[in-house]
């Protein structure tokens, strides 16, 4: 877990990112997903604080996508979670952190094996 500290370091890579697709003018497009994948659908995300359908509907697809692929991938502090457990994750996250149609639907779509799921096969550690 990371303590107050290293959770605003880690929120910073938003703005990092956006100073990156900046000098990339043929990904303008993807800016306000990019800005947006870590706001939650209650307002209590981050960095605007946007709520619902104030937040951009690909920034929502995104912070689903994010969000599992966390939850089910190894990482130098923690190991990872299993399909199950990061669905229940999701359904339980739907209207809270997550827009609750597109969690249940990325949810179904998962369980109709529609999105399959790649071990990695390599690791990464810091």
């Amino acid at each position: 877990m990371l303590n107050n500290e290293e959770y605003e370091i880690m929120k910073t890579h938003v703005e990092h990112s956006i100073a990156i697709v900046r000098h990339l003018p043929s990904l303008d497009y993807v800016i306000p997903v990019v800005i947006g994948h870590h706001e939650r659908w209650d307002g209590t995300g981050y960095p605007r604080k946007l709520k619902g359908k104030e937040i951009p509907v690909g920034a929502r697809c995104l912070a689903i996508a994010d969000a599992f692929d966390a939850m089910t991938s190894i990482r130098s502090y923690k190991k990872e979670y299993t399909l199950e457990y990061a669905s229940q994750q999701i359904c339980a996250g739907a209207g809270k952190q997550f827009d609750p149609e597109l969690a249940m639907e990325f949810v179904k779509l998962l369980d109709d094996g529609v999105i399959k799921i790649q071990k990695a096969r390599h690791s990464v550690s810091a």
